[in-house]
């Protein structure tokens, strides 16, 4: 990640690695904040946005190549939550 930092890139980026449900690494390079020279750290907060959804949408197709889960259940077989949410009706 450095690399992309030193390209310019970049201004910072921090990642994680999971193995096995637990933390394998973190790390944090470049700045958080360029104009106040705050450097990047570990637990900086980020505004994904609409990035959530092909984070999402891939996990997705994971489940649906692993046979977990298809596409064509309803949301409810595997958000028991979802019970609560209706499609409108008016159109």
């Amino acid at each position: 990640m450095q690399e992309y930092v030193n390209a310019g890139e970049a201004a910072g980026i921090v990642t994680m690695v999971l193995r096995g449900g637990n933390v394998a690494q973190r790390t944090a390079v470049g700045m958080q904040n360029v104009e106040e020279k705050r450097p990047m750290r570990e637990d900086s907060i980020f505004q994904i946005m609409s990035m959530t959804k092909p984070i999402t949408a891939v996990g997705i197709m994971m489940l649906c190549e692993e046979g977990k889960i298809s596409l064509y259940h309803e949301v409810q077989t595997c958000l028991s939550f979802a019970t609560r949410w209706s499609m409108p009706t008016d159109g």
